[in-house]
């Protein structure tokens, strides 16, 4: 037809053989594109042929997507005498080879919507051959429930605007269901409509496909809503984030009250945090660390602060290495950390007068003698013990004697300084570690006392005053070896007062009697 031999045009872009630059080469560019979108194409155009000579012609350009996904066009034309009309038509064998033998399932549609023809891959996928539904009407039977309201006018409209894609569901005859992609083009001769072209696509692998994602992102969707976490997206080289809705909630703000930048999460940042989690960030941007992970403070809409775990990771780089995106999430731990603290003040604390037990005492001497070494300060000890508490505690009972041990404990906290340690060392017993002093700890002990015998603890659940007795000793810098002697020497000093108590006590009756 054209003048060309099968090996002069093998390999060659047919659209560059046929035509020459201009409006010829630019239509044909536009049937291509719409070839490559999916649509068909039925038009009356020219072409060139080998010598160079223009002549009329009708094409037809069918789009075929084999199984395998590759993509070609079949390309049917047809030599057209100068005026006459498109004549490519099942009369004029457009039921060809080319056609019967097309991966894609094609049909021919009259007018009145009967079948006129399908092809062996309408048959395939269908399951219904042409001699048993030649002729068949709408509503077809392939079509399933949702498609039967489809009237006639429906179905050829669809078909006489532009070969749109139309997607749709249909069932075969084996009950099974398809999903296919159909489009159609009108054919007239002489302006007369003749029939329908329709060309399908088997799209039900794509249709799952595109469901599974469909699901996938709906579960990840109601993860992300039941989820206690704040997910959020960074763009690194712009600034810009995306925040979840659980992010600004779990401080208190609704979305729209947070700018979607990286600055609004770092202005929220505890001011004592802000050093430590910006190095951490850093690191991992810069690909020191695998991952990021810090914990910090975050400012609530309320103005409380929150204890948050943050975690994230970069997910793509720029071609020099640089970050590109990162993503994470920011975990609201304020409840853990308050039963972290918690768990921790119930390890070194007394839990019946406040004070600091004798297991936090072990941790810290070993730290407070170092820092005496180092720093050349002495450290002074007060041992002190509640006076007769056993007989308190059989004549008046254990409650009464916790009362008394409280008031005892919190008039012993209250007479030092801040930097000193009052430690609840066992039963009746109190230990004061007096920090950078030696010669203070009997002004001290002499103030204890005096405000013991001020507030007479005890009066008015006893009917009389407690009394204490307290010894005292001190460790010179570097003499921490010797810490058991010296705290033994303070309970000597201590129990030698309550001797002298009781002679005393036992003198004065003598002296009555």
């Amino acid at each position: 037809m054209f003048g060309y031999t099968p090996s002069e045009v093998s390999g060659s872009n047919i659209d560059v053989v046929l035509t020459s630059e201009g409006p010829l080469r630019d239509e044909a560019r536009q049937f291509s594109a719409a070839n490559a979108s999916g649509k068909s194409i039925l038009a009356d155009t020219r072409r060139r042929k080998k010598d160079g000579t223009l002549f009329p012609v009708s094409v037809l350009s069918i789009p075929v997507v084999f199984g395998n996904g590759r993509k070609v066009n079949f390309i049917i034309f047809r030599d057209r005498p100068e005026g006459g009309s498109q004549s490519l038509g099942r009369d004029e064998q457009i039921s060809a080879a080319l056609l019967e033998h097309s991966p894609n399932p094609i049909l021919v549609i009259n007018p009145d919507t009967s079948i006129r023809y399908v092809n062996r891959s309408f048959e395939k996928l269908t399951g219904y051959a042409l001699q048993e539904i030649a002729g068949a009407r709408i509503p077809y039977p392939w079509w399933t429930e949702d498609r039967r309201e489809i009237n006639r006018s429906g179905l050829l409209d669809s078909f006489e605007n532009g070969a749109d894609k139309i997607e749709y569901l249909f069932r075969s005859r084996s009950g099974d269901l398809f999903w296919i992609e159909a489009t159609g083009i009108p054919v007239r001769r002489k302006g007369v409509l003749q029939y329908y072209l329709s060309n399908w696509v088997d799209i039900t692998e794509r249709k799952k496909a595109q469901e599974k994602l469909a699901k996938s992102e709906e579960s990840l969707r109601l993860i992300y809503e039941s989820s206690r976490d704040g997910f959020w997206d960074w763009d690194v080289e712009t600034g810009a984030a995306f925040f979840w809705p659980q992010w600004a909630r779990m401080l208190g703000y609704e979305p729209c009250e947070i700018d979607q930048d990286v600055s609004s999460w770092e202005k929220l940042i505890h001011q004592d945090d802000r050093e430590k989690v910006m190095a951490a960030l850093k690191d991992h941007l810069e690909g020191s660390t695998e991952s990021y992970e810090s914990t910090f403070r975050m400012r609530a809409r309320d103005g409380s602060w929150k204890w948050i775990l943050a975690r994230g990771k970069v997910v793509s780089r720029l071609a020099d290495g640089r970050p590109k995106r990162m993503v994470g999430t920011q975990t609201d731990i304020s409840g853990q950390k308050a039963l972290e603290e918690k768990l921790v003040y119930m390890a070194s604390h007394d839990q019946l007068t406040g004070l600091y037990n004798r297991h936090y005492f072990n941790e810290y001497i070993e730290k407070e003698l170092r820092r005496s070494d180092r720093y050349g300060h002495p450290v002074a000890f007060l041992m002190a013990d509640i006076d007769g508490f056993k007989s308190i505690n059989d004549t008046f009972g254990h409650h009464v004697g916790d009362v008394v041990l409280r008031d005892v404990a919190r008039l012993l906290a209250g007479s030092v300084r801040d930097i000193d340690t009052v430690v609840r060392y066992g039963g009746d017993e109190f230990l004061i570690v007096l920090v950078e002093t030696d010669g203070e700890k009997d002004f001290v002990r002499e103030r204890i006392l005096a405000e013991v015998e001020r507030r007479k603890i005890g009066q008015d659940i006893l009917g009389f005053p407690v009394t204490i007795s307290i010894g005292g000793s001190y460790l010179n810098p570097g003499e921490g070896s010797r810490l058991e002697e010296v705290l033994a020497e303070a309970d000597r000093q201590m129990y030698q007062e309550k001797t002298l108590k009781k002679e005393r006590e036992i003198g004065k009756g003598d002296l009555s009697g």
